[in-house]
């Protein structure tokens, strides 16, 4: 549940008779809505504060988001004719990390298939942990004996090379185990 608030009306002293009316701050422990972004049009441009669920996010999230939200607004004053969908999200710092954390090349012998090369890892660390899922965990040799358990299983049961085998499974251990014992 989220809520925008714009507060863009001119915020003049009045009074009733003789009595004087001003705003007053209220503040509130908890929070109304999981966010609520309240936007007050001051002399100088604009006055935003963000409420937020701290049981829901914590404050790199908000502030992440802050970061992405001044990231747009930025970039439509700058280009006030330019289509949403051109518009960046992720600041450039964000788009440095991205392409860091994508750049993935390593080389690798092309003409060994998937399974040789897990086979291989196994060897070279058979005890290191290979996969972590939630507070579940396995090695690399646990991850192929199951594997292999299974191959020989669908083996068992006329599951030969190139034949088509579907996985129907939530991402899970179960499903890499899968994966593996088919490759």
């Amino acid at each position: 549940d989220t809520m925008l608030i714009l507060q863009n009306m001119e915020q003049t002293r009045f009074g009733l008779a003789e009595v004087e009316v001003r705003s007053v701050e209220l503040s509130h422990p908890v929070t109304k809505f999981d966010l609520t972004l309240n936007v007050v049009e001051v002399n100088q441009g604009l006055h935003m504060t963000l409420e937020y669920s701290r049981a829901l996010f914590n404050a790199s999230t908000v502030e992440r988001q802050l970061s992405h939200f001044v990231q747009l607004l930025t970039q439509i004053t700058e280009r006030t004719d330019a289509s949403i969908a051109s518009l960046q999200l992720v600041t450039p710092e964000e788009k440095q990390l991205l392409h860091a954390f994508n750049d993935t090349a390593a080389d690798y012998p092309r003409e060994a298939t998937i399974h040789e090369l897990f086979e291989a890892q196994v060897e070279k660390t058979p005890n290191a942990v290979a996969v972590i899922c939630g507070y579940k965990q396995l090695t690399y040799a646990e991850l192929n004996a199951r594997a292999n358990q299974l191959a020989w299983t669908l083996h068992d049961k006329g599951i030969q090379a190139d034949t088509v085998v579907g996985i129907a499974a939530e991402r899970s251990l179960e499903m890499i185990i899968g994966l593996l014992a088919i490759s």
